[in-house]
């Protein structure tokens, strides 16, 4: 039942439960909602200082530690720790990014970008989110980092940030559906759209896709792949992790960050 609530709950009136279930959900999902109302309270802002004893939920199998992009009032990069519950690290969006809605890390820097007016990827020090380098003229709605370059979403396209002579590369894919994110390993490409968490998988020198998986969470804004598992925060804050081979889901947890998160990177090495 906690599974349902934290990764489907947005879902449960379109498969029309029966009466009991109908009482029951949203008594515990109040439950749930006040519960988080005492680690984060959005009128107040984020305490990057928040500790909370270790989650009895974590996995080892599980990367420990994440970026997390929310945009819930000013918008906010934040390294968090699932096996600590804590916020290692937080620090603010460039606010020349009017809109931002993508990230990535690549083992030394990070990457945030959005889209809207003066949309661009910005790189920055993940010490502290000093900006080291703006790529100017870059709308995108998700970034990644794989094969050593930073890819990004330009419409139906994946595309590789452009180097020193203004080369970029781009995958023979074309992406179809109401794509909200985009996440790519060494081998294969994963895009996930909003309506009940479709996820499509690619192979990168493929055109057309290889699997799909519906994962149940309904407007569902962000996707992170590592160790053959693909990973998205619902709406409610809960950090669910699907196998890459089937769609089945590993894990499902509460995270301590604040919400609207729109994009997530791990950071570590992705395989």
């Amino acid at each position: 039942m906690a599974r349902f609530l934290r990764c489907v709950e947005s879902t449960y009136l379109s498969f029309k439960p029966n009466l009991i279930m109908k009482s029951i959900i949203p008594i515990l999902f109040s439950a749930l909602v006040l519960l988080s109302s005492c680690v984060y309270d959005a009128s107040s802002g984020f305490d990057p200082d928040l500790f909370i004893p270790e989650n009895p939920n974590f996995n080892s199998d599980i990367h420990a530690q994440w970026w997390v992009l929310s945009t819930n009032g000013s918008p906010q990069i934040n390294l968090y720790n699932h096996q600590s519950v804590r916020v290692e690290r937080s620090f603010r969006v460039p606010a020349q990014l009017s809109n931002p809605q993508a990230l990535a890390f690549d083992g030394e820097s990070l990457w945030v970008g959005g889209t809207g007016s003066n949309a661009a990827v910005y790189q920055l020090n993940p010490a502290d989110g000093s900006i080291i380098s703006i790529v100017e003229n870059i709308e995108t709605k998700g970034l990644s980092y794989a094969n050593g370059q930073v890819w990004y979403l330009n419409g139906n396209t994946v595309r590789s940030l452009p180097n020193a002579n203004g080369e970029s590369a781009s995958l023979p894919v074309s992406i179809d559906g109401n794509v909200t994110d985009f996440s790519m390993s060494d081998t294969h490409l994963f895009t996930v759209n909003s309506n009940f968490g479709e996820v499509k998988k690619y192979r990168l020198n493929a055109t057309s896709e290889e699997a799909s998986f519906w994962t149940g969470i309904d407007g569902a804004q962000n996707i992170s792949t590592i160790d053959n598992s693909f990973n998205i925060v619902t709406e409610s804050n809960a950090f669910c992790t699907f196998n890459a081979d089937n769609g089945n889901m590993n894990n499902d947890i509460p995270i301590a960050t604040p919400t609207d998160v729109t994009a997530i990177a791990p950071n570590g090495p992705v395989q």
